[in-house]
């Protein structure tokens, strides 16, 4: 389907099959009740007629993907790792070198600041739970964190 796509962790895919767009094109996209819902000046797909609205009925989407996006993850001395993830009450840091890391809640207010070497665990126990940024001299990490 033109126009539409769909990440599926790693590359965005073409949505499988023909949108007839030559009224106009998508104007909204929603989700309801766990469907997803498109909107807009279009009046077939593939062949069978439809009023300006489609609801996504499931399936893979599987046609003209994109090659895989993103970076390498760093390698040796440069690389920081979390864990558990999603962590509840302290977390733990591994990394090959000493480095800068920022913790950042959702708000980004920093939360915690500091330098990691070696294996080394924070506490985190006064912290809301729901989603932080780490960020470090390569990067940023997503951490969950849930009571």
């Amino acid at each position: 389907m033109n126009k539409v796509g769909k990440w599926d962790g790693q590359r965005w895919c073409g949505l499988p099959g023909t949108l007839n767009t030559n009224a106009g094109s998508i104007a909204t996209l929603a989700i309801f009740r766990d469907s997803l819902y498109m909107c807009g000046g279009f009046t077939t797909i593939d062949g069978d007629s439809i009023r300006q609205v489609a609801k996504w009925i499931g399936g893979d989407a599987v046609e003209n993907c994109s090659e895989p996006l993103g970076m390498d993850e760093p390698e040796g001395s440069m690389a920081l790792r979390l864990f558990p993830n999603p962590a509840y009450d302290q977390v733990t840091f591994t990394t090959g070198q000493p480095m800068g890391v920022t913790i950042y809640d959702a708000l980004s207010r920093i939360v915690w600041s500091g330098n990691i070497s070696g294996h080394t665990t924070i506490d985190a126990s006064s912290w809301a739970a729901g989603s932080y940024t780490v960020r470090h001299e390569y990067g940023a990490i997503k951490l969950l964190l849930a009571h």
